[in-house]
């Protein structure tokens, strides 16, 4: 039997079934595309990628391509918080990025999406908000964080992520004043000041496949077959774990738990130095 046929076979029966096709993979201790199962897929961060943002960047693993475009705007403190700025992440995936989107309005993906980046700035505290503030109780920034994902093989939240936490690290904003007279703010982008960032952001994010196989940096096969999946974020300036989700019906052990966190403190010394490089 030739070598294409063995192929055409091999891809019909991935179509019928997918999970069996997995399956027969996993027994032999690795995974379709030959990775071992805590191996993740080669990663590439390009920051500053887009001139008319205020920060940027764009982030590939393996076929998953996300960009990330920051841009700053005035707006009015809220009554609560009168010296604190604003975040806003919005995460976009079209019917461009995967033949497995429907046009139409925005499906639960990215919407959830959102809702992690909201929540890990919050918890992570990147930065402290006040930082955003131009006048008390009278003008702050906000970030709109627009995250767009271009290409969808699998395991965007991670890139979103990386994305959003690199653009900020190169965001820039133009020196501002409340004039009290007029009562405009006057804004000057030939002195521009970038963000202080307190720490990088590093996440991994893990497949739990029926039958107790962990999969590090899922592809979109294994994002659809997984039983749960779980997501470490490491603070990059402390090595410490800075955020986790957990998702899915899947059980973890705690031996579990921490070869996972084991793999990504390791994954995340390795961003580290190529973020620095």
């Amino acid at each position: 039997m030739s070598n294409n046929k063995l192929k055409k076979e091999a891809e019909a029966f991935q179509r019928v079934h997918p999970k069996e096709y997995l399956k027969k993979y996993l027994v032999k201790g690795i995974r379709p595309d030959g990775r071992d199962f805590l191996e993740t897929r080669g990663l590439r961060i390009t920051p500053a990628s887009i001139s008319t943002a205020n920060g940027s960047s764009v982030v590939r693993i393996g076929k998953t391509i996300v960009v990330c475009g920051i841009k700053a705007e005035i707006a009015e403190p809220t009554y609560d918080d009168p010296d604190s700025g604003f975040l806003v992440p919005n995460v976009e995936m079209g019917p461009l990025c995967s033949s497995k989107i429907r046009p139409g309005p925005p499906s639960e993906r990215p919407m959830v999406y959102s809702e992690v980046l909201t929540k890990i700035l919050h918890k992570c505290q990147v930065f402290n908000k006040k930082s955003l503030c131009i006048e008390p109780a009278q003008a702050v920034w906000c970030l709109y964080i627009d995250v767009l994902c271009v290409s969808d093989d699998g395991n965007v939240i991670d890139a979103a992520i990386l994305a959003m936490s690199n653009a900020l690290k190169n965001t820039y904003l133009p020196s501002a004043q409340f004039d009290e007279e007029a009562g405009l703010i006057k804004a000057d982008r030939e002195f521009m000041a970038p963000l202080d960032i307190t720490c990088d952001l590093f996440p991994l994010t893990f497949s739990i496949i029926e039958g107790g196989a962990i999969l590090a940096d899922p592809d979109t096969n294994e994002e659809e077959l997984a039983d749960g999946t779980l997501t470490l974020v490491m603070n990059g300036s402390e090595g410490t774990l800075a955020y986790m989700l957990k998702t899915g019906k899947a059980s973890l052990s705690l031996d579990q738990l921490q070869s996972c966190l084991k793999v990504a403190q390791g994954h995340a010394s390795v961003l580290k130095e190529a973020v620095s490089s």
